[in-house]
Parts: C-alpha cells; structure tokens; sequence
C-alpha cells in the first residue's frame, strides 16, 4: 500500500514539475512578439492560416494577392521588429506611454509606406488597411505591458505552480507519502 502511495506521490510530482516546464515555455512564447510580426507578415503576403489537407496540420496558404512586394513586407517587418521585443512587453507602461508608442509605430509604417508608395506600385486602396491592422496588433501588443500586466500575470503564474509542488511535498511528508514511513 505505502509503495502505490508513493509512486502516486512520485507521478503527481513529475506531472507538476512537467507542468512547470510547459508553463515556463508558454511564458517565452507568450513574452516573444515573433509571432505577431509574422503574423503581419504573411498578411501582407495575402496567405492565412488553415489546414493542410495532406498533414492535417496548421499550415500558411494563399488567399488573395500579396498586399506589398517582398521588399516592403521586409521593410515594414524590419520597422516591427526594431519597435516590438521582449524588453517592451516585460516594460511597466502607463496609458499615455501606450498610446504614443502604438501611434509612434503607427506613424512610422504610414510614412514609410506613403514614401515608398510609388517604387513599390501599392494599390492606395490596402494603404489604410495595412496600417490599421498592424496598428491593432501593435497596440494589443503594448497593452499587454500596461501597468505591469505582463510580468504581474508571469509572476502569478510561477507562485501558482511553486506552490503546487510545495504542497505536493508537503504531502509527502505528511500523511503516508514519504519514502522513509516506518512500518508497523
């Protein structure tokens, strides 16, 4: 009896610390802003995300034209990149550092796409509508750094499964799940 509870004890710990491992991994890719940006980028190149028939896996495919050449996808993606990073998304931002970092961004890719309109021949009729979608995901992007939210929410996160593994401990020592109980 003792042996099945502590090789019941032993699985919930190695559940927990597995936990604790896909929590951790989450809380890189949740800081990582790689995805939005790529995100963007595959929208401009006129492709969504659906299902490849073949795998049965998320895939890229093509739906409609391309929204700027290669070399402005990769000009807009560079401004992104130079403006969106883990360092911004882990910042304490109040509203008004929000707002004018999304507006800052916003107005660069206008101006960027505005100066480059004719040497890229973009159709003026995507011009507001790559703007306003890549000032959306910018601005829910800096939102996630408003007033601590981000490292408040990874904070939580790592007491919550910390504690998990205290108690589960704990546990182990009281109430029959330890290794050393004495018999009879």
């Amino acid at each position: 009896m003792t042996d099945n509870i502590t090789q019941e004890a032993q699985t919930k710990l190695m559940q927990l610390m597995q936990q604790q491992r896909i929590n951790e991994n989450m809380i890189i890719w949740q800081l990582d802003p790689k995805e939005i940006i790529e995100e963007i980028e595959h929208y401009l190149r006129g492709e969504r995300l659906g299902l490849d028939p073949k795998t049965k896996k998320r895939a890229w495919e093509k739906w409609g034209d391309a929204m700027l050449p290669e070399e402005g996808i990769k000009a807009v993606v560079t401004e992104l990149r130079a403006r969106l990073n883990k360092v911004v998304v882990l910042s304490n931002l109040d509203d008004a550092s929000v707002k004018r970092m999304a507006m800052d961004c916003r107005l660069g890719i206008a101006r960027l796409l505005f100066m480059k309109c004719k040497d890229w021949k973009i159709d003026y009729s995507y011009l507001s509508l790559i703007v306003h979608f890549i000032d959306d995901q910018v601005y829910s992007l800096l939102m996630r750094a408003r007033n601590d939210g981000e490292r408040e929410k990874i904070y939580t996160t790592q007491q919550y499964v910390k504690q998990e593994i205290v108690d589960n401990r704990d546990q182990q020592k009281t109430g029959g799940f330890s290794l050393f109980k004495r018999k009879g």
